[in-house]
């Protein structure tokens, strides 16, 4: 019985002595995150996983910007990583990292009695918070902060990336929220 009351307590000392060691009130400091991927990116072609016709003239495509004809407008339609660190003294700086995508916007037009017209597309930016791991090449998104959603990126090779998302679009079959994958090229 004296063994084990003694090896009891050692052991409830060494619980109690870790105990009183841990101080609740310190986090563990947070690497930095990766700022690799900040600057802006051209866009390369923007895709859908299935033919859509948005210009609604009979010949569907996967070519986002074809069916929107803003192919001679691609310098509109850019991605820009960007990374604020904000210095909170005391505590460690807190870093804010987010996409802007900019992407075609569809413009419905009717008449008084509510019967379709025409489409045309200006632009629009979907917003998203993010972090970038540089072992996987993956982009991860924390938060989208708009309409439409940024799902997730890759990096292709060190100046070219994939970008998946979805946004609405109308289209002979109404409006459709589309799955679109961008490449993008880093501007020299």
């Amino acid at each position: 019985m004296k063994k084990l009351s003694g090896r009891f307590l050692l052991s409830v000392g060494i619980v109690a002595g870790c105990v009183a060691c841990q101080d609740n009130d310190v986090k563990p400091v947070e690497a930095p995150p990766s700022t690799k991927l900040d600057g802006t990116y051209d866009v390369i072609s923007i895709t859908c996983d299935y033919p859509i016709d948005l210009d609604r003239d009979g010949n569907p495509s996967f070519d986002l910007l074809a069916e929107t004809h803003e192919a001679s407008h691609t310098s509109r339609y850019y991605l820009e990583f960007k990374t604020e660190i904000y210095d909170r003294d005391p505590d460690p700086d807190f870093y804010d990292q987010e996409i802007d995508l900019w992407i075609p916007f569809t413009n419905v037009f009717k008449d008084a009695s509510g019967d379709f017209l025409d489409v045309k597309y200006g632009f629009t930016n979907l917003l998203a918070r993010y972090r970038y791991d540089e072992t996987t090449g993956n982009v991860s998104i924390l938060r989208n902060l708009g309409n439409g959603e940024v799902v997730s990126g890759h990096v292709i090779s060190e100046d070219t990336l994939s970008m998946q998302f979805k946004a609405y679009f109308y289209s002979t079959k109404g409006w459709e929220t589309l799955p679109l994958n961008g490449i993008y090229k880093r501007r020299p």
